[in-house]
């Protein structure tokens, strides 16, 4: 079975032909992988940087039309963090899940077929789940976070237009024609909110179950957050196509209790299917 599904996933992405393989515009399907570094600390527990590498694995929906940009995506990352200080060296194992939905419009007035700049808005909610056992009753904390930002867009066709010959020791190579692109975008959140444990994670209660965590922890306005994501991309003839992405993420809850700071540089390899609306 794993086999079938394989040469399936292969056929799609190689063979089989989309809409209008020429054409930028059209709906995408992306998914990718890829790893980078996290630091956080949480003032509720203690004030001390942690540091770790996490894996990243993202699922996105993306629709393109001459009028507008729609992103529905969903990112998960997991790993291992660590801090010493003093002589003591402690670990944390943190999980963060990530969904976005981003609507962009062109700025028709600046743009042209090579180079579009769009504005939109971005909402996300992003949760965030750390066990540490060196905190005993402080092991388990978790966050969710959600914003609503300005987006600012930047995209930039430098695809190559004609085949070009090139002569290496002596052999000759051919350069098809071939669709590229690079992409950038900006979010900084203007609407920001978390939901928040108090001054600390011990409980009242003399055990300590999930039960007894929800009536501790509180929706509250305030924070900030900024995100960035630089990406590369090529086109096979068939409309299908690869990335590179580079994504970096920074945040704080602020608000009237002990703050949380993260922040993450993480690098994605991805694929592009494009297919056709219903």
């Amino acid at each position: 079975m794993k086999q079938l599904f394989l040469a399936l996933f292969y056929w799609a992405f190689f063979f089989a032909a989309s809409q209008n393989p020429q054409d930028a515009y059209g709906n995408y399907a992306r998914i990718g992988w890829g790893a980078g570094t996290t630091t956080y600390r949480d003032f509720a527990t203690s004030p001390l940087f942690y540091s770790g590498w996490m894996g990243l694995y993202h699922m996105d929906h993306w629709v393109r039309k001459t009028t507008s940009e729609q992103l529905f995506a969903a990112r998960f990352s997991g790993g291992q963090t660590a801090q010493s200080f003093n002589g003591v060296f402690n670990q944390a194992t943190v999980f963060t899940l990530q969904t976005h939905y981003t609507f962009l419009y062109p700025l028709q007035f600046i743009s042209n077929p090579r180079q579009r700049f769009l504005v939109g808005l971005m909402v996300e909610s992003h949760g965030h789940l750390r066990l540490n056992p060196s905190l005993l009753n402080n092991q388990t904390g978790f966050e969710v976070l959600t914003n609503l930002s300005g987006s600012l867009a930047w995209r930039r066709d430098i695809s190559r237009q004609k085949a070009y010959q090139l002569r290496i020791k002596g052999k000759g190579i051919t350069l098809q024609p071939r669709r590229k692109e690079i992409l950038w975008d900006l979010h900084g959140g203007f609407l920001n909110s978390a939901l928040r444990n108090g001054f600390a994670y011990i409980y009242d209660d003399p055990a300590i179950e999930i039960s007894s965590l929800y009536p501790s922890y509180r929706w509250f306005w305030g924070g900030m957050r900024l995100q960035s994501r630089l990406t590369y991309q090529w086109f096979k003839s068939n409309g299908n196509g690869y990335g590179l992405s580079y994504i970096w993420t920074a945040a704080t809850t602020g608000g009237p209790y002990e703050t949380y700071q993260f922040a993450a540089h993480q690098f994605s390899f991805f694929l592009l299917f494009q297919h056709k609306s219903k």
